[in-house]
């Protein structure tokens, strides 16, 4: 990025204010890694497909590849880094950590994410509402079943006949 074709964009980041370089194709997961050294989310496939590069935009899960920075002026990101520092994100990692849930552990990070979030809401989690939550996630190395036994588990979810 060059001269005037780079704008300062003031946001939150993890409950700190920050300053990121936005600008044309400046996406909120290089700046994340690049000017923060924030680099739970992955850059896995760029396109919304894999979930790699979850974080929290103000709340929800975003995918932080697709995100201009110049869109996330005084907004809320949080990042696995702090999700899981405090409740109930730290149950999630450890719970991942405790059943070897991962076998290459790409996807995680933003599985965690996404994990943290469902457990933050207060409505009750179904196997569909889990499931269709978790699609946006795509575990190459095959771990995605244990992930799910351990999602199940976390969030109180009956296994349904025929899930996995």
């Amino acid at each position: 990025m060059t001269g005037s074709s780079a704008t300062a964009v003031a946001l939150r980041v993890n409950d700190v204010p920050v300053t990121l370089r936005g600008g044309p194709g400046r996406t909120l997961l290089w700046a994340l890694r690049d000017d923060l050294g924030l680099v739970a989310a992955k850059y896995g496939c760029g396109a919304e497909q894999c979930g790699a590069c979850r974080v929290l935009l103000d709340g929800l899960p975003a995918f932080s590849c697709q995100v201009p920075v110049d869109q996330c002026a005084d907004r809320d990101v949080e990042t696995l880094e702090a999700l899981r520092e405090r409740e109930p994100g730290r149950r999630v990692v450890q719970a991942l950590i405790e059943a070897n849930a991962a076998q290459c552990g790409y996807c995680l990070p933003g599985l965690a994410v996404t994990l943290t979030w469902l457990a933050r809401r207060s409505a009750p989690v179904d196997e569909n509402t889990l499931l269709r939550t978790l699609d946006d996630h795509l575990c190459r190395c095959g771990a995605h079943p244990r992930i799910l036994r351990v999602a199940r588990s976390l969030l109180g979810v009956a296994e349904t006949e025929g899930s996995s």
